[in-house]
């Protein structure tokens, strides 16, 4: 009975060590294996309204998901706020907030062309 626990063990272990290894989501200031991440100033025409958050540790980045804004045509995922890094996404652009720092930055996945610089206005 011992022998079969310890191959399912091992499975589960190496399975979960897979996945952790994967991330979903760029964070600044953080080892981002699977993103590149560029400073850049705050978007032209972008309200700069100082927004200052701290993080909370125990909220969940997939409630935070849950919780994005939608596409309605898509049902892609456009934008969300992360509590839990206190980071604000815009997927549709590739640009990131981070609300402790207020610095925007430019993402996109390693190895993956980035999108070209959108054209933000504001009335």
């Amino acid at each position: 009975m011992r022998f079969l626990f310890a191959p399912l063990l091992t499975a589960c272990l190496v399975g979960s060590a897979a996945a952790a290894t994967a991330q979903q989501f760029p964070v600044p200031e953080a080892k981002n294996p699977d993103w590149v991440l560029q400073k850049i100033e705050s978007p032209t025409g972008m309200p700069s309204m100082q927004v200052w958050s701290v993080p909370d540790r125990n909220a969940s980045t997939e409630d935070a998901v849950r919780g994005g804004v939608y596409d309605g045509e898509t049902g892609a995922l456009v934008s969300f706020y992360d509590p839990r890094t206190a980071i604000a996404y815009d997927l549709r652009h590739g640009i990131l907030h981070d609300r402790t720092t207020n610095k925007y930055y430019r993402f996109h996945r390693r190895g993956a062309q980035p999108q070209p610089q959108p054209s933000i206005k504001f009335l």
